[in-house]
Formats: C-alpha cells, structure tokens, sequence
C-alpha cells in the first residue's frame, strides 16, 4: 500500500509540475449525422520550445472536415501555475449512423540542449452518432433538425407613399 501511494504521488507531482502538456475535446459527444461538432486541440506550455513542436492530427476518419477559424493563443492560470495555451478548433461533420472513435493527435517536441524530444498525444474520444428522425408519412423532411419558428416584423405600421419600410424575419 505504502509503495502504491507513493507511485501516485510522483505521479501527480510529475504532472503538477509538467511544462508543457496538450488536450483534445469536442462539443458534442452524442451528435446527428452531419450535425457540425467542434473538435477542439489545445497546447499547454510554461516554456517557450513547445512552439517548436510539430502537431500531427487524427485522420478524422468517419468525418467530414474543415478549420472552423484561426489558431488562438492567450494565457490561463491552472491551479496557481501560468500556461500560454496554443487553441485549434476543426469542425467535424459525422458521416454515418454509431459509434465513431476520433484517435489521440500527438505534438513532436524536437530534442533540447539537455534533453531528449518527447512525443505527447491525447486520450481517444469515442461519440455515439444518431440518425437522422424519422419523418412523418405526411410531412417532407428537408435535411434541417430541430423546430423552427419564423416572425416577420416591420419597424411601423403606418408609412407615407415613397417611405422605407424595415422588415425584419
């Protein structure tokens, strides 16, 4: 027991104390197919060489894909520790009906003056995709999820002939 704990101790100080570390996430575990999900790769650093990595991504397969924007950076504290943190974002487009397992993304950090390099991946994500709902024998189904509702205003009720009338759906 006593040598269990003290694994756990290196363990979680090896890891309090890590200067760099990455992880990968999405919005939706439990989309539709073709429902957009946002995969989401960040980059943890204290030190400035894991710039230097080189990130491989998953191949996506089972998805449809394309960036979903720019690449962030900003700072964030974890617990009392500084983090310049390296965000990523892919939209993810579920091409069939299960379950569809996304595999770990690795960062390569290249050897140091001191140091040997280190390859660093994220845990597997696995999401259960639905199918699309059944349509109704009288209704026709478009392609679109959800209820909608559609409102059209005008900004007057009353207008002079040749004066603009905003309407807004």
């Amino acid at each position: 027991l006593l040598m269990i704990l003290f694994a756990l101790a290196v363990s979680v100080r090896a890891q309090d104390e890590a200067n760099y570390f990455i992880e990968a996430e999405v919005n939706n575990l439990t989309p539709v197919v073709g429902q957009q999900v946002i995969y989401t790769f960040r980059v943890y650093s204290k030190v400035s060489r894991t710039q230097q990595g080189d990130l491989v991504d998953p191949d996506f397969e089972g998805f449809w894909q394309q960036d979903a924007g720019p690449v962030r950076r900003y700072a964030t504290f974890i617990g009392a520790e500084s983090y310049d943190v390296t965000e990523r974002q892919i939209a993810l487009f579920p091409a069939y009906v299960g379950e569809i397992e996304i595999e770990p993304a690795a960062l390569l950090i290249p050897p140091g003056p001191s140091d040997g390099g280190e390859v660093l991946l994220t845990t597997p994500i696995t999401m259960t995709v639905h199918g699309l709902p059944v349509v109704p024998d009288a209704g026709v189904f478009d392609g679109v999820v959800g209820q909608f509702e559609m409102e059209p205003t005008v900004d007057r009720q009353q207008v002079r002939l040749g004066e603009p009338v905003t309407m807004r759906l």
